[in-house]
This record gives C-alpha cells, structure tokens and sequence, in this order.
C-alpha cells in the first residue's frame, strides 16, 4: 500500500469495507445486466438482439 491510497482505504473502510458501500447500487441496466445475463447472451447470439447502436466509434 502506498501513502496515495491511504485515504481511499480509510474513506472504504468508514462505508462499511465493500465496493458497492462507495459505489452506491446499481442502475437498472447493470441489474438487468446480473439478473438476465444468460437470456441477453441467448438473444444477441441469435440475432434476436443487437448492440449495433451502442458501438464506440460509430454515429
């Protein structure tokens, strides 16, 4: 541990010890994302589903 991560430990440690406590929670689409993994992973492998839209780098 280095002395630049001290405070972070510190600010960890006074919410509780867990990411999520400084994260604070989820949105819906991470939710969604942990609750329905394998029906999206399903729908995008047969073409049901498409992530075209959201591709970096493209309009």
């Amino acid at each position: 541990m280095t002395k630049s991560k001290t405070p972070r430990l510190a600010e960890l440690m006074r919410a509780g010890g867990t990411r999520e406590a400084l994260e604070g929670p989820d949105n819906a689409l991470q939710r969604l994302s942990k609750t329905k993994r394998d029906a999206l992973a399903r729908a995008l492998l047969a073409g049901e589903l498409s992530l075209a839209p959201y591709a970096v780098g493209h309009d």
